[in-house]
Protein backbone atom coordinates (compact mmCIF):
# COMPACT_ATOMS: atom_id res chain seq x y z
CA UNK A 1 0.00 0.00 0.00
CA UNK A 2 1.39 3.72 -0.67
CA UNK A 3 1.56 6.81 0.67
CA UNK A 4 -0.76 7.86 -1.85
CA UNK A 5 -3.61 4.91 -1.03
CA UNK A 6 -3.01 5.17 2.43
CA UNK A 7 -4.49 9.16 2.59
CA UNK A 8 -8.11 8.22 2.05
CA UNK A 9 -7.90 6.27 5.25
CA UNK A 10 -7.63 9.42 6.75
CA UNK A 11 -5.36 9.83 10.37
CA UNK A 12 -6.61 9.94 13.81
CA UNK A 13 -5.15 12.69 16.10
CA UNK A 14 -2.82 11.85 19.10
CA UNK A 15 -5.70 12.62 21.24
CA UNK A 16 -8.01 10.81 19.51
CA UNK A 17 -6.12 7.67 19.76
CA UNK A 18 -5.31 8.14 23.61
CA UNK A 19 -8.97 8.30 23.89
CA UNK A 20 -9.70 5.18 21.66
CA UNK A 21 -7.36 3.68 24.27
CA UNK A 22 -5.45 2.97 20.85
CA UNK A 23 -6.41 2.12 17.46
CA UNK A 24 -4.11 -0.82 16.61
CA UNK A 25 -4.83 -5.00 17.37
CA UNK A 26 -1.93 -7.26 19.15
CA UNK A 27 0.25 -8.89 16.57
CA UNK A 28 -1.68 -12.14 15.37
CA UNK A 29 -0.53 -15.11 14.34
CA UNK A 30 -2.03 -15.09 10.93
CA UNK A 31 -3.07 -19.13 9.33
CA UNK A 32 -5.13 -17.80 6.60
CA UNK A 33 -7.82 -16.11 4.88
CA UNK A 34 -6.22 -12.78 2.74
CA UNK A 35 -4.78 -13.55 -0.74
CA UNK A 36 -2.27 -10.89 -0.64
CA UNK A 37 -0.88 -12.65 2.53
CA UNK A 38 -1.47 -16.42 1.41
CA UNK A 39 0.87 -15.66 -1.67
CA UNK A 40 3.66 -14.97 1.14
CA UNK A 41 3.29 -17.98 3.70
CA UNK A 42 5.20 -20.29 1.14
CA UNK A 43 8.33 -18.01 0.97
CA UNK A 44 8.51 -17.61 4.33
CA UNK A 45 9.41 -20.22 7.71
CA UNK A 46 10.01 -17.10 10.35
CA UNK A 47 6.00 -17.10 11.50
CA UNK A 48 3.32 -15.27 9.88
CA UNK A 49 2.08 -12.38 11.38
CA UNK A 50 -0.55 -10.09 10.97
CA UNK A 51 -2.29 -6.70 12.98
CA UNK A 52 -4.89 -4.55 12.46
CA UNK A 53 -5.30 -0.52 12.77
CA UNK A 54 -8.69 1.74 12.77
CA UNK A 55 -8.56 4.64 10.79
CA UNK A 56 -11.35 7.24 10.51
CA UNK A 57 -12.19 6.23 7.10
CA UNK A 58 -11.61 1.96 7.20
CA UNK A 59 -9.23 -0.59 8.49
CA UNK A 60 -5.87 -1.49 7.77
CA UNK A 61 -4.33 -5.01 7.96
CA UNK A 62 -0.80 -5.35 7.47
CA UNK A 63 1.03 -9.02 7.02
CA UNK A 64 4.84 -9.50 8.60
CA UNK A 65 6.42 -12.31 7.62
CA UNK A 66 9.15 -12.62 10.64
CA UNK A 67 10.88 -9.24 10.99
CA UNK A 68 10.06 -7.83 7.64
CA UNK A 69 7.00 -6.19 6.94
CA UNK A 70 5.31 -7.85 3.13
CA UNK A 71 2.40 -6.08 2.33
CA UNK A 72 -0.74 -4.33 3.56
CA UNK A 73 -4.39 -4.32 2.64
CA UNK A 74 -7.37 -1.58 3.31
CA UNK A 75 -10.94 -1.81 3.78
CA UNK A 76 -12.62 1.47 3.52
CA UNK A 77 -15.65 1.41 6.04
CA UNK A 78 -17.89 3.25 3.24
CA UNK A 79 -16.98 -0.51 1.92
CA UNK A 80 -17.92 -2.35 4.70
CA UNK A 81 -21.15 -4.28 5.07
CA UNK A 82 -20.07 -6.48 8.49
CA UNK A 83 -17.71 -7.56 10.44
CA UNK A 84 -17.92 -10.53 13.07
CA UNK A 85 -15.92 -13.16 15.12
CA UNK A 86 -16.01 -16.43 16.46
CA UNK A 87 -13.67 -18.70 18.47
CA UNK A 88 -11.24 -19.06 15.43
CA UNK A 89 -12.38 -16.57 12.48
CA UNK A 90 -13.18 -12.75 11.89
CA UNK A 91 -15.65 -12.65 8.94
CA UNK A 92 -15.53 -9.05 6.85
CA UNK A 93 -17.86 -8.48 4.48
CA UNK A 94 -17.66 -5.80 1.90
CA UNK A 95 -19.47 -5.10 -0.76
CA UNK A 96 -17.32 -6.52 -2.85
CA UNK A 97 -15.82 -9.79 -0.87
CA UNK A 98 -15.93 -11.63 1.95
CA UNK A 99 -12.51 -12.24 3.83
CA UNK A 100 -12.54 -14.82 6.27
CA UNK A 101 -9.16 -14.55 8.13
CA UNK A 102 -8.00 -17.61 10.53
CA UNK A 103 -6.69 -17.14 13.61
CA UNK A 104 -5.31 -19.44 16.79
CA UNK A 105 -8.17 -19.69 19.43
CA UNK A 106 -5.98 -17.92 22.05
CA UNK A 107 -6.11 -14.90 20.20
CA UNK A 108 -9.58 -14.33 20.54
CA UNK A 109 -10.24 -12.33 23.05
CA UNK A 110 -8.00 -9.80 21.71
CA UNK A 111 -9.70 -9.53 18.73
CA UNK A 112 -12.78 -9.73 20.22
CA UNK A 113 -11.73 -6.31 21.73
CA UNK A 114 -10.60 -4.62 18.12
CA UNK A 115 -13.23 -5.72 16.82
CA UNK A 116 -15.99 -3.84 19.49
CA UNK A 117 -13.48 -1.02 18.92
CA UNK A 118 -14.30 -0.99 15.00
CA UNK A 119 -17.99 -1.11 15.59
CA UNK A 120 -18.03 1.41 18.58
CA UNK A 121 -15.73 3.67 15.44
CA UNK A 122 -18.92 3.24 13.04
CA UNK A 123 -22.00 4.60 15.86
Amino acid sequence: MDADELKKYGRFTFIEKLKMGGTGSEKIIYLTGIAAFDEWISFNQDGNYCSFEIYPNGIICRYQAGIQRQAAVGILFSHLKTIEINQNSLQIITIKNIVVFTFIKKQFKSLEKFVLKIKAHLN
